[in-house]
């Protein structure tokens, strides 16, 4: 655990800022498509790769985790 910061918008401002800004709403679609196909990838690779095969790939792909 590391000290830090943490914002908090409520839900409706942040709808708001959604309206207001048009990049941001732009922003917030792509951003979320990215999310949406890296669960689904995410999900697939569970089902479909052995437990050894996400590790080397894990480890490949982010190794500052390990």
């Amino acid at each position: 655990m590391t000290d830090c910061e943490v914002w908090e918008i409520k839900y409706d401002d942040f709808q708001e800022v959604f309206r207001s800004i048009p990049g941001f709403a732009e922003w917030g679609r792509l951003w979320f498509t990215y999310q949406l196909f890296t669960l689904k990838q995410r999900s697939l690779d569970m089902i479909t790769i052995s437990a050894t095969s996400r590790y080397l790939k894990l480890s490949k792909e982010k190794p500052k985790i390990l």
